[in-house]
């Protein structure tokens, strides 16, 4: 619990008066300037008197929570999701900094997921890593989508796989590699990054061999995760900005987005089969099952169904692995419960729950596919 501690000083003060409120060593210590507060600024103002600070916190308290602010435990109040509030993020930042929050769970969540853009469930289904790509951060999500961790201070994460281990890696669109993290939010590895040029999407074999599909390079490469070799490439000359991969027993599946394709390899990364085509017009008036608009993910389910998710058409299509056939479709375009808008990666656990990024929407879905 992170209430206030007998140990700073700041915090056993009692205030009765601003100007106790607004000492020289509390505007000193931990005190954030605020040199012009407007609109948003003001808000985590409390007082107007020009600095955020600890009188800031006991104004908040009493108007907002209707307690007295030494009896919270900010840090836990500060996990709850609805709580980061981006008209307050100035408070907000001044709390965590204040009670030192960060320091005590490197898991600390301190931003919100405004730009969910890959996901993966762990080994478990008990958790769901997503990326931001815009936050930079890659969030975990309990298994019913609430918010219960953010790895923090990245660049620019896309795609994103967890071992069996816990180890979470994280293909960073900036600094062009797999970046791996362990189980307590420290990096421990590096890969990739004398070739990758977009990590755009990972996948571990049965085997535990590392895939990802390089959208700049055009090719799907595979690595050693224990040594961070490079084992081989495929794709190159086939694929056209391939979007995400997903591998079911012996076989890989690669959304080649430009060619709109699906295309199926071996794990040695031999094509096998390609299957796909192009919407050419407005999907809604025309056939459009088989076929795709953008591309975007794919996951394969325990019955060995391909779900393709559309990122255009905000669909998702059930396909036969054999040979692309239409089974079935869910999802729909709109911002309601359930609903899609411009959707940016699917995963499906072992007990056949889809979680999809709905980017637009700036939330991680839970579906039922048919």
């Amino acid at each position: 619990m992170r209430r206030v501690s007998a140990n700073r000083p700041l915090r056993r003060v009692r205030f009765s008066r601003r100007a106790t409120l607004l000492g020289a060593t509390c505007a000193a210590l931990f005190a954030l300037a605020v040199p012009e507060l407007a609109g948003a600024a003001a808000l985590s103002d409390q007082n107007r008197d020009g600095v955020i600070d600890v009188a800031d916190i006991v104004l908040f308290s009493q108007s907002e929570l209707g307690q007295d602010w030494q009896t919270v435990d900010w840090c836990e109040w500060l996990q709850t999701p609805r709580r980061r509030e981006r008209h307050l993020q100035q408070l907000l930042d001044f709390i965590d900094e204040y009670f030192r929050c960060d320091q005590g769970n490197p898991f600390a969540i301190r931003d919100a997921n405004v730009h969910p853009t890959r996901l993966t469930w762990s080994a478990d289904a008990k958790k769901i890593f997503v990326t931001d790509s815009k936050i930079g951060s890659v969030f975990i999500y309990d298994s019913l989508a609430t918010p219960i961790g953010e790895l923090k201070d990245l660049a620019k994460p896309l795609g994103v796989a967890v071992n069996s281990q816990g180890d979470i890696y994280v293909g960073d669109n900036h600094s062009n590699a797999v970046e791996v993290y362990n189980s307590e939010g420290s990096r421990i590895a590096t890969i990739g990054a004398a070739t990758l040029k977009m990590p755009n999407d990972l996948a571990f074999d049965q085997n535990g061999r590392l895939y990802v599909a390089d959208s700049k390079r055009n090719l799907v490469e595979v690595f050693d995760p224990a040594s961070g070799a490079s084992l081989r490439t495929f794709g190159s000359g086939e694929l056209r900005f391939p979007s995400a991969l997903a591998i079911s027993g012996q076989e890989v599946f690669v959304a080649d987005q430009s060619n709109f394709l699906v295309r199926v390899y071996d794990l040695q990364g031999n094509l096998l089969r390609s299957f796909g085509g192009k919407v050419t017009q407005g999907f809604m008036n025309y056939n459009w099952h088989g076929k795709f608009a953008r591309l975007q993910s794919l996951a394969v389910d325990s019955a060995g169904r391909l779900h393709a998710l559309d990122s255009h058409m905000g669909v998702i299509q059930i396909l036969s692995a054999a040979d692309g056939s239409f089974i079935a479709s869910y999802g729909s375009n709109g911002s309601a419960p359930g609903e899609l808008d411009l959707p940016l990666d699917i995963d499906i656990n072992q007990y056949g729950e889809a979680a999809v990024a709905n980017t637009r929407n700036r939330r991680v879905e839970l579906l039922t596919p048919p």
